[in-house]
């Protein structure tokens, strides 16, 4: 009876959390597994979509300033991807990471992982960049880390690997788009994930090579959410990663 009892408050607990999960909505996804990148915007640098282990999106050139951006206008976000420093370009500075409330291509928060082994949080205005947090942190090329920069009111913070590393406040930018970026350095990126609550979420992962390609949402008619474009396919149980 006991095991009994344990197994429904087991059941309980796991279906009380999977209802909070699922109150996050998914404001972004792209695993680049349909081999595009439809729906990014880029500027600086040599963007593509690449194998990487599997397929990701890599900016190849060490010799500028780059940047790819992506969705609709959001204020409260949490943007997550898994990125890979492939070469750092020479001289000190040089960083690989995400970006959060995008005005433009030269005005935004991010948080990037820098080849001074740290980990950066910081917002670029009309082109200057400015620090706002910083930690140390290992860095090396050719390993892939999950960073996560959440911006929620004025409140920042920026995770490696799950692990909250460093957090400001600022109230420069109160939404915008996300995207990735790198400094004079090369690097992948994969995995995107955008919510609207904090935690990056965990949403259903396929096993497999091929890819649904870039989902995002905005808003619809009555405040819903619509997919942009979504490809429509039906994924057996047995491939399906919770």
């Amino acid at each position: 009876m006991l095991a009994g009892a344990a197994a429904a408050v087991l059941v309980a607990a796991t279906l009380a959390m999977t209802t909070a999960a699922a109150q996050a909505a998914t404001l972004l996804s792209d695993d680049f597994q349909d081999g595009n990148s439809t729906g990014w915007s880029s500027s600086g640098g040599s963007w593509s979509v690449v194998s990487d282990g599997s397929l990701a999106y890599r900016q190849s050139s060490t010799g500028s300033d780059a940047k790819a951006q992506a969705g609709s206008t959001w204020s409260d976000q949490s943007v997550q991807a898994r990125v890979k420093p492939v070469t750092w370009g020479s001289g000190s500075g040089r960083f690989a990471g995400l970006i959060g409330r995008a005005q433009s291509m030269t005005s935004y928060y991010y948080l990037a992982l820098t080849n001074g082994s740290q980990v950066v949080l910081g917002k670029r205005v009309s082109g200057g960049y400015t620090t706002l947090a910083s930690a140390p942190t290992a860095v090396s090329t050719g390993t892939w880390y999950t960073l996560r920069l959440e911006a929620f009111g004025s409140q920042l913070r920026g995770y490696v690997n799950g692990q909250q590393v460093v957090s400001s406040s600022d109230g420069t930018f109160s939404s915008g788009r996300v995207g990735l970026a790198t400094l004079y350095a090369s690097a992948s990126f994969d995995d995107v994930l955008v919510t609207d609550q904090p935690g990056g979420g965990q949403p259903l992962a396929v096993r497999g090579d091929e890819g649904a390609g870039l989902l995002v949402r905005r808003p619809g008619p009555a405040g819903l959410a619509v997919p942009d474009a979504v490809a429509s396919r039906v994924v057996p149980p047995d491939r399906l990663a919770l």
